[in-house]
């Protein structure tokens, strides 16, 4: 059985929406909140490398595929479950996601979630022309065009730092 797939399985049941992958928008919410999950302890095993709209695994892509067609898969999963460090990590990436969403709701699951996992792999896993500060880091992001104001940046900055980033 692979276990990738049944703890992706597991992750998903776990968020309010499930998995969903029939849109761009769900695909990216897939690469983000499992990219996040790992940056705060859940070990998915997952490798991610910077792509057009932040940290992307092709891995999590076939396997997030894989696990919507196969129904079997799925009700096999039913009868695993984490361990109590998975379940907190996953309990304050709700927390997280809950904050996000009553902060600018106009702005979108997909979008919040793409800045949130951009900002951290740049902090902790890119080269920054200029070094790792949030100046720099603000820079990229606002000439990628996303649409990002400085304000977001900052507000991500600080939710990152407060429920991603532990010292």
């Amino acid at each position: 059985m692979n276990k990738k797939l049944i703890n992706l399985q597991l992750i998903t049941s776990e968020l309010e929406d499930g998995l969903k992958l029939g849109d761009f928008n769900d695909r990216l919410i897939v690469q983000k909140r499992i990219y996040l999950l790992q940056q705060m302890g859940l070990r998915c095993g997952y490798g991610f490398h910077w792509y057009l709209r932040g940290p992307y695994s092709p891995e999590l892509t076939e396997c997030a595929f894989t696990l919507m067609n196969d129904t079997e898969l799925q009700e096999t999963a039913k009868g695993y479950r984490f361990k109590p460090h998975a379940i907190e990590a996953i309990n304050r990436y709700k927390e997280l996601e809950k904050v996000i969403l009553c902060e600018t709701p106009k702005v979108g699951r997909a979008a919040w979630l793409e800045l949130l996992a951009s900002i951290h792999f740049l902090r902790t896993h890119a080269f920054v022309q200029g070094g790792v500060n949030k100046n720099n880091i603000q820079r990229i992001l606002l000439k990628k065009d996303k649409n990002f104001s400085k304000s977001m940046i900052n507000r991500a900055w600080e939710l990152l730092d407060k429920h991603v980033i532990r010292p």
